[in-house]
């Protein structure tokens, strides 16, 4: 028995609405749990680099620090050799003895060089003589200056290596 003009209470209208607020409803429940999750990993991501960048500097400057203090060890060690320091204040490097002075020390900074893996090589300089000596050299200031920095001021270079603005006393290690 069908009655006339009596609607039922669900239409297909109704229906429609109903499935599309449900939807809806669903959609919006599922980027708000998208957009939780989101901004969760995002912190979680944030707070990892942060602690990596950390754990890298500390890396860093251990490694600085054990350059400083292997550096502060290798000029402690230069100051106390008596032939390097013999060979700074002489005030004539030639003769024999001097050459060999100047073999003994070549000697020994080739065994500091060894030593100290973050050294390329050491280079002294004689104000006295006007002669740098390293490991693998020892030439006047114009030849050594004309070898190594050829594109640079000669006069203004030998202002800097002179040593009259610097100071250096042996670290207490």
């Amino acid at each position: 028995m069908k009655l006339e003009g009596h609607r039922t209470p669900f239409t297909e209208k109704s229906v429609f609405i109903s499935l599309a607020l449900s939807y809806f409803v669903i959609a919006v429940i599922f980027i708000i749990s998208l957009l939780s999750s989101y901004g969760n990993s995002s912190a979680i991501l944030r707070e990892e680099i942060k602690d990596k960048n950390v754990h890298l500097l500390n890396q860093i400057q251990t490694g600085m620090d054990g350059v400083i203090n292997e550096t502060g060890n290798l000029a402690n060690q230069i100051l106390m050799n008596e032939n390097i320091m013999s060979f700074i204040g002489r005030s004539n490097i030639s003769g024999g003895d001097t050459q060999y002075l100047i073999t003994r020390i070549s000697d020994v900074l080739k065994n500091y060089r060894a030593m100290y893996g973050n050294t390329a090589d050491i280079f002294i300089y004689s104000a006295a003589n006007d002669y740098i000596l390293s490991s693998k050299v020892c030439n006047n200031t114009r030849d050594f200056h004309d070898m190594y920095y050829p594109e640079t001021d000669y006069d203004a270079w030998l202002v800097g290596i002179s040593g009259s603005n610097i100071s250096y006393s042996p670290m207490n290690m």
